[in-house]
């Protein structure tokens, strides 16, 4: 039975990550620090293949016995100062949390020998497109606009092309599409999850830039992507990147509003430049994992074959998860 490292576990996409692996059959360990409660482990607490330790990704001391008192055949890993607002607000820890200490901890990974790493990246590493009708491929130029892209740059280019290249150790990173669904771990301030929860509370909703796109990829999909990369081989996923979602699933916010069948709505044009960055993200985002003819070749390397993971339309998810987002909403509203 493989066992798998993951960093960050109690969060949003680490929770739901947790589950399915486990439910795949694979040893885990969750390592975090808990920032904001552990309640998305209760359940899989008394899972004989599961572990749990706290325990902060900063504090080297630390996470050097994790790494001493147990042997991982593989890491993915999540923990970070997630977000545009959260870096800009605490820039000081995401650059020790984001960069320094995740550099640490690659390069302690590779001194003790664990073969897989997974890094959880972004598409907001493209940043400005040149042709913003155009879709973006893996070669596309990154062009970061925030602290929170600029550091998952940097370390990509460290992983990627600075450390020297070791045949037993393959990292990969994933750039992931904006994030939405059901957690454990509930967040509410993801675009398609906070406009649905506002919906559900009969709130008006009030959108800045309603035109500018962004690409999505259901939660679930998160872990199906980090799953893919533990089981393919290593030839094809070491010293390598990937997107992740659908070209299917880029959305204005108009159209998310469209979607969920918003009743009332009072849009605002774009205005203010705190928000300049989300002008320049792409149109749309081509998908390695799920189709999207300029990446095909990466699937099919992948999978051996064309196979495409499950995906949750924005539909499905108003269909399926309303009154969840409801129950939640009004007890959020108490």
């Amino acid at each position: 039975m493989e066992h798998v490292l993951v960093t960050g576990g109690a969060g949003y996409v680490g929770s739901g990550l947790l589950r399915e692996l486990l439910f795949q059959g694979y040893s885990v360990t969750c390592v975090d620090n808990l920032m904001f409660g552990g309640e998305s482990l209760l359940d899989i607490w008394h899972n004989e293949n599961f572990n749990f330790i706290k325990c902060d990704v900063n504090d080297w001391a630390a996470f050097n016995d994790v790494l001493s008192n147990n042997k991982f055949d593989a890491v993915i890993h999540l923990a970070a100062i997630v977000g545009d607002p959260a870096c800009r607000m605490q820039s000081e820890l995401a650059e020790q949390t984001n960069w320094e200490s995740t550099k640490w901890l690659l390069d302690k990974y590779m001194e003790i020998g664990i073969p897989k790493f997974v890094f959880a990246s972004t598409c907001s590493n493209y940043g400005k497109m040149d042709d913003p009708e155009s879709y973006v491929d893996e070669d596309s130029v990154l062009a970061p606009v925030s602290l929170y892209a600029e550091l998952k740059v940097k370390f990509e280019q460290y992983m990627l092309n600075e450390i020297d290249k070791n045949s037993n150790f393959s990292p990969t990173s994933l750039r992931f599409s904006t994030v939405y669904g059901l957690s454990p771990r509930m967040r509410f301030d993801l675009t398609v999850n906070e406009f649905t929860k506002d919906l559900a509370l009969g709130r008006e909703l009030i959108i800045f830039g309603e035109k500018f796109w962004r690409p999505y990829c259901h939660v679930k999909d998160f872990s199906n992507a980090f799953i893919t990369v533990l089981r393919s081989p290593k030839d094809k996923v070491a010293y390598n990147v990937f997107n992740v979602g659908d070209t299917s699933e880029n959305y204005t916010k108009q159209m998310l509003v469209e979607e969920i069948q918003k009743e009332k709505i009072t849009t605002y044009s774009f205005n203010g430049s705190s928000l300049c960055h989300m002008r320049t993200m792409p149109h749309g985002i081509d998908i390695g994992f799920l189709k999207g003819a300029m990446l095909e070749d990466k699937l099919k390397q992948l999978h051996g074959e064309t196979k495409r993971m499950r995906v949750l339309s924005l539909s499905k998810l108003i269909e399926s998860e309303f009154d969840y987002y409801l129950v939640q909403a009004l007890t959020l509203n108490k």
